[in-house]
């Protein structure tokens, strides 16, 4: 693991750390998608793959799906259940956002909502969407 992997993967254990167990839920995962949003860069694919968590840790950038799988390992790490949820819009273009108690989030591009536009295409569990992530 290389000295930039090690500090994000550092930096990402000290927001959980910083996360008390008392907190209410949601506003970890809004420390949570804050930190996401602040250090990981927008950066959309060529080739539409998915990346494990801590390559996008180590990469600093990814696109919806990268910071959507990262936020939702975060959550999974802090004891916070939830899903990510791939939409599409009517023109067939897809999103994903980690999904925590009705909310979405993911990284450049928070869903506090749906916009009406946008239709839920698929519910995924980290765990099935780590075995679609692909080693790049």
């Amino acid at each position: 693991m290389n000295t930039s992997c090690r500090a994000a993967l550092l930096a990402a254990a000290l927001l959980l750390a910083s996360c008390s167990v008392t907190m209410p839920d949601i506003k970890t995962v809004e420390a949570i998608h804050s930190w996401v949003v602040e250090n990981i860069e927008y950066v959309p694919d060529t080739f539409d793959s998915w990346q494990f968590p801590q390559r996008t840790l180590e990469r600093g950038a990814g696109d919806c799906e990268d910071s959507a799988i990262l936020i939702a390992y975060l959550c999974k790490r802090a004891g916070i259940d939830c899903r990510l949820v791939i939409y599409r819009n009517i023109s067939e273009r897809l999103h994903m956002a980690a999904e925590i108690d009705g909310l979405c989030y993911s990284g450049n591009f928070p869903y506090p909502e749906v916009v009406d536009e946008w239709r839920i295409k698929w519910r995924l569990t980290l765990d099935e969407a780590l075995a679609l992530a692909v080693i790049r």
